[in-house]
């Protein structure tokens, strides 16, 4: 992953831009550090498949592993859905890195 941008880079007011968040909800509240990290990164997965030339068939392949993911929520384990999330996101990179 990449490095998580602070409020005293240089580039603060960029970042804020580019992801559509404002200087406190990018920076601010520490106990939302986590939860903002994972969502900026998600932003940035989402940004790099729409700029990478994977095909129709793998983009469906894809939407089908999410939906089958939030189906399973309810009545899998936790660590077992964790998992299974992981090894999508790790294909989904290794995906991304190869275009």
């Amino acid at each position: 992953m990449q490095r998580r941008p602070s409020a005293d880079d240089e580039y603060a007011e960029l970042y804020c831009r580019l992801y559509g968040l404002s200087e406190h909800a990018l920076f601010g509240d520490v106990e939302q550090e986590m939860y903002l990290g994972d969502e900026i990164d998600a932003i940035e997965l989402a940004r790099r498949a729409g700029a990478s030339e994977v095909g129709r068939e793998t983009l469906e392949w894809l939407e089908l592993a999410v939906d089958d993911l939030a189906s399973a929520y309810p009545r899998t384990p936790p660590a077992q859905l964790l998992g299974r999330v992981k090894r999508h996101l790790e294909y989904v990179v290794r995906l991304l890195d190869g275009r």
